[in-house]
């Protein structure tokens, strides 16, 4: 297929692959980036994880574009999801809605409603027959100033509520609301749009086994690879053969049964004690 897009754009199939990559890296920077902003983070403040067959081909490109100054390659990113699947904690959400400004609302009720929310999540746990070693809850609320259309969610610990302290969920939104738009009015009148808990039901893990450690990154071959507009000569490495402390300097090629990791010119990547790739910019 990208050997038909070449020859119909008159490229070489180096750069028709190229192409292809940067469209998907590109539709994935905008898909990152609107999340990044719609939650108010720096990307500097976090690790891409790169997983499946495709991710890890990806992961530092898609982070250098975005600003993500780490790329965390499990060591088999084709079973992280299995492996997520059968560890994971269980959590379930149960949302009331409670609309009505802050300055009129009875918070003892409130808290009524939260104790009522935990027992809906709990009989969730006991009608389904789910075996965890137990359970917490994270209380929130949905608030906005009084005439917006959208509403952030801010914590709403229960004993403010049990204890009548608007205060602490006033200071509670105004932080959130600085937070994620830059700005906040603390005389504006605020409503409470819902009130959320969420039910985190606690799973054994699955013991992860770590790595003997490396005696230095050996690399089994040489390839002629297409980055950043020009060929480029990568050193080709077994994940297989990479022991903890390892480290692979790029332009390389990891290869291994179910990806091939990709640490372009300018990064390094290390390998930790359980075996996963730490692919970090080295300038």
């Amino acid at each position: 297929a990208i050997q038909r897009f070449a020859d119909r754009l008159g490229m070489s199939l180096h750069e028709a692959a190229e192409s292809v990559v940067r469209v998907a890296v590109s539709n994935m920077y905008a898909a990152f980036t609107k999340i990044l902003s719609r939650a108010g983070v720096d990307p500097r403040d976090f690790a891409l994880v790169a997983f499946g067959g495709a991710g890890p081909l990806v992961g530092s490109l898609l982070a250098r574009d975005v600003g993500i100054p780490t790329v965390f390659v499990p060591r088999a990113p084709g079973t992280l999801c299995a492996l997520g699947a059968i560890t994971t904690d269980i959590l379930n959400d149960a949302v009331r809605t409670v609309h009505g400004r802050l300055d009129a609302l009875d918070l003892a009720a409130l808290a009524g409603e939260q104790r009522a929310l935990e027992r809906e999540l709990l009989a969730w746990v006991d009608a389904h027959r789910i075996a965890v070693e137990r359970t917490t809850f994270r209380h929130g609320a949905d608030m906005r100033y009084v005439g917006q259309s959208y509403e952030i969610e801010v914590p709403a610990d229960p004993a403010w509520l049990a204890g009548g302290d608007r205060g602490r969920l006033l200071e509670a939104f105004h932080r959130a609301h600085e937070r994620v738009f830059g700005h906040a009015d603390p005389h504006a009148p605020v409503e409470m749009v819902n009130l959320r808990v969420q039910l985190r039901g606690v799973r054994p893990r699955v013991p992860l086994v770590e790595v003997a450690a490396g005696t230095g990154a050996k690399a089994t071959g040489a390839r002629r690879v297409w980055l950043e507009g020009r060929p480029a000569q990568a050193q080709v490495y077994e994940r297989a053969g990479l022991g903890r402390g390892d480290r692979v300097v790029g332009p390389a090629i990891v290869e291994q049964a179910d990806t091939t990791v990709l640490v372009p010119a300018g990064d390094a990547a290390t390998v930790d004690r359980f075996g996963n790739l730490l692919i970090r910019r080295e300038a």
